[in-house]
């Protein structure tokens, strides 16, 4: 199996949910890809966390090694040869960190804001 690119524990969650008009979400959906609703609802969430112990490669990420992350997103589903897999998509994520932000945006087009 390959190694993946970039590994790290999250710790000390707050997740905070909004009930939200599914219209507002449509242009952000993937292809190929639905709205995941939760007991009919559909929801955006605003997830707060830490990242410790960052490693790129299997190597620590000096000076990157924990930090923290709030990520604005919503859920999503898809089937792929007849299996349900659920995901995320990310409206955006924002850390303090200039080079994660960096990293995020170039390998994995992620929506990513530098707060400092």
């Amino acid at each position: 199996m390959p190694r993946s690119f970039l590994t790290a524990a999250w710790r000390d969650f707050i997740l905070s949910n909004w009930r939200v008009d599914p219209e507002y979400l449509h242009p952000f959906i993937p292809d190929g890809a639905e709205l995941d609703p939760f007991q009919g609802q559909h929801y955006v969430s605003l997830v707060w966390f830490r990242f410790l112990n960052l490693t790129v490669k299997g190597l620590p990420a000096f000076g990157h090694r924990t930090f923290p992350e709030v990520n604005l997103r919503f859920y999503v589903r898809r089937v792929v040869n007849g299996e349900l897999r659920r995901g995320v998509v990310f409206l955006r994520e924002m850390t303090p960190r200039r080079w994660g932000e960096r990293v995020a945006r170039f390998f994995y087009n992620e929506p990513y804001l530098n707060l400092c």
